[in-house]
């Protein structure tokens, strides 16, 4: 986790998503309605 927002710093990105499942994880819940995300998220 370090390394990857140390690296993120480095390349001057804003966000850091490390690994394989967090940024499908981060993707579907962009892709998805709102109310799923929701339901997902227990909100």
């Amino acid at each position: 986790m370090v390394k990857a927002g140390l690296d993120g710093l480095e390349s001057n990105s804003a966000v850091v998503i490390p690994g394989i499942a967090n940024k499908a994880g981060a993707l579907s819940a962009q892709l998805a309605p709102r109310s799923v995300v929701r339901k997902i998220a227990g909100l």
